[in-house]
């Protein structure tokens, strides 16, 4: 038996306009959801937005807030191509070590220095993203 995944979709100008319409009507937030065939989650997290100081759902500042937090990017990369600390990832896989021996030894390296240390999953995600970008042939 196949699982099928749930597609998050996010919210649209018309549902943002709906919820903020029937809101101002106090419809409840499990009444709209079952109109806009969302959770009522979906829809409490969305109206849960202090949006401009104002106390109602407004849906222009919702859509213009969703389209800013959604091109920010989430957190900045530890290990960059052209990075000091990629410089010794490389030199310890010149030496034949694993990504798993080399992030054990940072963390031995840097006790007190989070920035400096990286795990095994981000050593091997950033080596298959350089190879792609260089298009590199596994053979």
């Amino acid at each position: 038996m196949e699982k099928t995944r749930k597609q998050y979709k996010q919210l649209g100008a018309e549902e943002r306009a709906t919820i903020m319409l029937m809101s101002r009507d106090e419809k409840g937030i499990r009444e709209i959801g079952r109109f806009l065939n969302r959770s009522p989650g979906t829809i409490s997290r969305e109206m849960d937005r202090k949006l401009g100081g104002g106390i109602e759902y407004d849906a222009s500042l919702a859509g213009e807030q969703a389209f800013l937090l959604r091109a920010k990017p989430r957190k900045g990369l530890k290990l960059v191509v052209d990075g000091a600390l990629f410089g010794v990832v490389v030199d310890h896989l010149k030496k034949k070590w694993s990504p798993e021996q080399i992030a054990g030894t940072l963390k031995v390296m840097y006790p007190d220095q989070p920035s400096e240390r990286v795990s095994h999953e981000t050593i091997y995600h950033t080596l298959y993203a350089a190879c792609r970008a260089v298009s590199c042939a596994v053979n």
